[in-house]
């Protein structure tokens, strides 16, 4: 069995019902390239994120 965490603070389990991506550098054809990956984030993770862009956003 494979336990999943969170990506964000690597302790609790993941809720799978947000879609969260992370721009992530990918090697392909030996170049370097910019990707967005899905990562698993926690309730608590994603509700930081939301916070803190909604604060970027008011200001």
């Amino acid at each position: 069995m494979i336990k999943e965490i969170c990506d964000i603070c690597h302790q609790n389990e993941p809720y799978h019902k947000y879609k969260v991506k992370k721009l992530k550098s990918v090697v392909r054809s030996d170049m370097h390239v910019l990707r967005w990956v899905r990562i698993d984030i926690c309730d608590a993770c994603y509700n930081r994120l939301v916070r803190m862009s909604r604060e970027d956003n008011n200001q």
